[in-house]
């Protein structure tokens, strides 16, 4: 045997079971790490910042303990009575709205008749279908 086939040996992934789901785990490894560092710490640290009384523009950098303080005050503005309603309206009007013109696609659709329908689908199908490809190719 020669020295190239020895390393490629070593370095070949493992045959039993076991041995292959651990080392499954091992290559997944930095992924995970880069993950705690890009979503976790940002996420934390948003958490730790929303507790305290936090000033952006560095004026006050004691940074003391507020608890819930915060989101209570938050709660009782005018702010947020606003973006509350925004956001309903908006939730339920585009919902009603995508709703009734998927029912109107779909119900010309299905109509027997229709010239070029196979066309129309594929329109329709295309970037939704194209998603998932992409996303499955790399």
């Amino acid at each position: 045997m020669t020295a190239a086939m020895e390393s490629a040996e070593d370095t070949a992934p493992p045959r039993n079971r076991r041995a292959v789901v651990s080392y499954r785990w091992r290559l997944l490894l930095p992924l995970f790490f880069v993950l705690i560092l890009v979503d976790g710490f940002p996420l934390v640290y948003a958490v730790v910042a929303s507790v305290q009384r936090f000033m952006l523009s560095g004026a006050d950098q004691s940074h003391p303990f507020t608890g819930l303080e915060n989101y209570i005050d938050f709660a009782f503005t005018p702010d947020f009575a606003n973006a509350a309603v925004n956001t309903i309206v908006l939730t339920v009007s585009v919902v009603v709205l995508e709703l009734i013109i998927a029912f109107g696609i779909a119900y010309l659709l299905t109509l027997p008749n229709l010239r070029f329908r196979n066309i129309y689908f594929v329109v329709i199908m295309v970037p939704l279908l194209l998603s998932p490809i992409a996303v499955g190719l790399t």
